[in-house]
């Protein structure tokens, strides 16, 4: 019974915000540094929902500063891999990619807020 029940369900589409991922690849300098770079003409705008990854609040050990983490579930397939840059619509603040996770009717990004 259970099964047929998880069959029937749906992805629920609230609380949707315009999202944009920013793909990152590695560039090595002349003297050998290797840094990421975002790739501006390859933007993926797209909808997701977004929620916060945990109620604890979790600090960098370094700094002792709070982190913001969230989840996005996009409301439609996307090309995400860790590293990647993600970018709320009418929000400077830039999100980092921890983690991907495919499930069989949804995708689910977990993020962080760059310091």
């Amino acid at each position: 019974m259970a099964a047929c029940l998880g069959a029937k369900m749906r992805p629920v589409k609230r609380n949707l915000r315009q999202v944009s991922l920013f793909p990152t690849r590695p560039y090595k300098s002349r003297t050998g540094a290797v840094t990421l770079y975002e790739i501006t003409g390859e933007q993926t705008p797209f909808l997701a929902s977004v929620y916060p990854f945990d109620r604890r609040i979790f600090t960098d050990r370094a700094t002792r500063r709070p982190l913001e983490r969230l989840i996005f579930i996009p409301s439609r397939p996307i090309q995400a891999s860790i590293g990647d840059h993600l970018r709320l619509a009418g929000d400077s603040r830039t999100y980092r990619i921890s983690r991907v996770l495919s499930y069989p009717r949804h995708l689910e990004i977990e993020a962080e807020r760059m310091l």
